[in-house]
């Protein structure tokens, strides 16, 4: 039985909007109900693999994109990528990544991700992408109470998903969006316990259809070229993209051009996907130096008391 059959809401809802901050008189506190959600940060200390470069005539790149249509009474959901893996048109299997990264799939309804990007693929016809997925960890919001499950238990470790008409060209990149759909990979069995059968629906993307929104990362390298350009890898700890800048580029948070940036930064990035792999900005915005400080996430409950108000947050960062 599925239980998270309400109709699901526009991508334009208020609920999973970007918490930017918390402002006004009286609030003296806030409680975190999923503090397992919170941004864990790259290792500075970790050298960080630069973006793929340009692939050669005959090869090609593949950018994958993580986004989400989402159950409207999933207020947290959190799951481990341990691999990704491709398949050709012959069966060849070829495997993309191992590092694990975990993705707070409820928010990429507003906000997609990069999951990552593969250099020097064979190109042709691919007809199957899988990951191998753990430790699914979600927030549910049933009769007016916020229910933290850890314990939900996957169907399968492993999900693979046709690929219909996707073909990587010769001497480019190709983009390929994941869409989560939590909506019908979430169930409960006989003794209420929650299962999770991922359902992923792919979609080929590219420069005029796939952007990055509240993206935030470390800033690994400012390469001389291209010019005004930085890469940054994602807190998410698996992807690193190459972030270009132009003149309409904005940049806010303490930070007034591309001369501001350093390696170390903290940065958030909305971004466009471009033919070649790289992210034009259309904002760069300093972070805190702490990605643990910045969270963002659901309003469950808000109390009044005489000396002012509190709330609680579930955290989806």
């Amino acid at each position: 039985m599925n239980v998270f059959g309400m109709k699901k809401t526009n991508r334009g809802v208020m609920m999973g909007c970007k918490l930017k901050s918390i402002a006004g008189a009286g609030l003296v506190g806030i409680s975190l109900l999923l503090a397992g959600c919170g941004s864990t940060g790259s290792n500075s200390s970790t050298t960080t693999p630069p973006p793929p470069p340009s692939p050669s005539p005959s090869a090609s790149n593949l950018t994958v994109f993580a986004t989400d249509a989402a159950a409207d009474n999933v207020l947290a959901f959190k799951i481990d990528i341990t691999s990704i893996s491709v398949a050709d048109s012959t069966g060849k299997s070829t495997t993309l990544t191992t590092t694990p990264q975990s993705l707070e799939l409820r928010h990429l309804q507003l906000a997609p991700t990069l999951a990552l990007q593969a250099a020097n693929l064979p190109s042709g016809q691919y007809n199957s992408i899988t990951l191998a997925l753990a430790n699914p960890r979600l927030a549910v919001f049933s009769a007016g109470t916020v229910t933290q499950v850890t314990n939900a238990q996957m169907a399968s470790s492993t999900v693979t998903i046709p690929l219909t008409s996707f073909s990587l060209p010769s001497g480019g990149t190709q983009g390929l969006a994941l869409d989560f759909d939590l909506l019908n990979s979430i169930s409960t069995n006989a003794t209420g316990g929650y299962v999770i059968t991922p359902v992923i629906h792919p979609a080929s993307v590219n420069s005029s259809t796939m952007e990055l929104v509240d993206t935030v990362g470390q800033i690994s390298a400012l390469p001389p070229s291209p010019a005004k350009s930085f890469d940054y890898q994602l807190t998410t700890g698996a992807a690193t993209a190459r972030v270009v800048t132009d003149a309409s580029t904005i940049f806010d948070g303490g930070i007034t051009s591309f001369a501001n940036l350093q390696v170390g930064q903290y940065v958030e990035v909305a971004g466009q996907f471009q033919s070649d792999g790289t992210f034009l900005a259309k904002y760069v915005e300093l972070s805190a130096s702490n990605p643990g400080l910045r969270v963002q996430g659901v309003v469950a409950t808000v109390t009044s008391t005489a000396s002012g108000a509190s709330l609680s947050l579930v955290v989806q960062n």
